[in-house]
């Protein structure tokens, strides 16, 4: 295995379609796994809506909207992952961009040229708003999008749902919108109607929960990014990570036969959260040196006293922290920042190497940065390394069988019980040192064939 991977091209990905047919749940779901801005243009047209009827404009009243339209100054704020259009430089509140009055005219602004004309170079300025935040892609839903704001995009994903399950959905997020008829005025308006653009993707999620909806974009993102990265230049790890990767795989697979499965559900983009039992100093150098992208690990605080230690350890992307991370303000406040920026970071649930090799209660650390943040959680257990190298022995005891597997990775859905559960950070813990606990030895299916 070499230490290069694929750099992220930017990637532009655009979803279309009608009312509550998900495109805003799997463009969420899409821009935190990737890393990308998530840009709702509906939000766009709510906002124009809201400004002109304030104003007192109506729909039919060209004249008024052209005059009141030239008054509007939009600007973008980055929260997070998502990208909110600012009015006079301020974020128009949710329930007003939802209220009745809005979900009344919406729809007939949006039919309106003049209403489109003034938001179309807004909207597509907002890939060079992602670009200069550092983000590996944009991620625009709407009724145009893969139409008219980005034709040239190279993945456009159409999603629809028949209009009962729509209108149903609507009804449960405690909207009044009604679908059928928000549908005829958007696909019927002369302006950038609503339609599947030729060449898209058709999603249809009718029958499919939200989880199998992600799992098929998600497949189909990392294709168009491998499709795109098939012609572009190779390039090394850090230079010197790259070097303790591969010395560490080497040494891995000659001392320790270490075998390896599941390396394909690490993500390639984006932040996540690799969760690992912990027996032995050895267990972050056998579960990261067949990651294919560099990650962020924790390293005690003491060891950055010494300059060419200090080096080594901010080369290898460590994190430093205190005996007991859980109180570290500082420590945490740099993992939360590595994981917005689109990072991985090796956490161990138990906190400390176990005594006895058996697996330990989790503590609530790893579930409040995966609470806070909602990021996804990849369980990995590694084998081996307390009999290699535990808290008893200071040599290692050489060609003990080592072993990593990487689990499917946990999403929010799936970990989290809501911000309003009890003891909710101790709940994702236990739910993620489960699945840890579930994971075979990697030889395991090897040996079933």
């Amino acid at each position: 295995m070499n230490n290069r991977t694929v750099p992220a091209p930017f990637l532009i990905v655009a979803v279309d379609g009608g009312a509550a047919s998900g495109k805003s749940s799997l463009s969420r779901a899409l821009a935190l796994h990737f890393h990308f801005l998530h840009v709702d243009t509906g939000s766009h047209y709510r906002a124009v809506t809201l400004a002109l009827r304030q104003a007192g404009v109506a729909p039919d009243n060209a004249v008024a909207v052209d005059a009141a339209l030239k008054n509007l100054s939009l600007d973008t704020r980055v929260e997070g992952r998502a990208a909110r259009i600012t009015l006079a430089g301020k974020v128009p509140e949710a329930e007003a961009l939802r209220s009745a009055e809005v979900n009344a005219n919406v729809s007939r602004f949006a039919a309106l040229p003049a209403v489109r004309r003034f938001l179309f170079d807004y909207q597509r300025g907002q890939a060079a708003v992602a670009q200069a935040k550092g983000f590996t892609g944009l991620i625009m839903e709407g009724r145009d999008i893969g139409s008219v704001i980005f034709p040239d995009a190279p993945l456009r994903l159409f999603l629809t749902a028949d209009p009962a399950t729509r209108a149903h959905r609507r009804a449960a997020e405690g909207q009044a919108d009604a679908v059928a008829e928000r549908d005829r005025l958007d696909s019927a308006r002369a302006t950038a109607p609503l339609t599947c653009p030729t060449g898209a993707t058709v999603i249809d999620s009718s029958y499919l929960d939200l989880d199998q909806v992600v799992a098929r974009a998600t497949a189909i993102v990392t294709a168009t990014f491998s499709s795109l990265n098939n012609n572009a230049p190779l390039v090394e790890f850090p230079w010197f990570y790259g070097l303790v990767h591969q010395t560490a795989q080497a040494f891995m697979q000659v001392a320790g036969r270490a075998d390896v499965a599941g390396a394909e559900n690490i993500p390639v983009f984006g932040s996540f959260i690799l969760a690992s039992n912990h027996a032995s100093f050895l267990d972050p150098l056998l579960s990261g040196c067949f990651l294919p992208r560099p990650i962020c690990y924790f390293a005690r605080k003491t060891l950055w006293a010494n300059p060419v230690m200090n080096w080594m350890l901010d080369n290898l992307k460590c994190i430093p922290v205190d005996r007991d991370g859980e109180g570290d303000v500082g420590a945490l406040k740099r993992v939360f920042a590595a994981l917005k920026s689109g990072e991985g970071v090796q956490v161990f649930p138990e906190g400390t190497r176990t005594r006895d090799g058996q697996l330990q209660p989790a503590r609530r650390g790893v579930g409040l940065l995966a609470g806070k943040l909602g990021v996804p959680v990849v369980p990995t257990r590694v084998f081996g390394t307390f009999e290699t190298l535990n808290r008893k022995l200071i040599v290692p005891r050489p060609f003990y069988r080592l072993g990593v597997t990487y689990g499917r990775p946990l999403t929010p859905r799936e970990y989290d019980p809501g911000e309003k559960a009890p003891d909710r950070y101790e709940i994702i813990a236990q739910r993620v040192m489960d699945a840890i606990a579930a994971l075979p030895p990697p030889w395991a299916e090897k040996s079933k064939n």
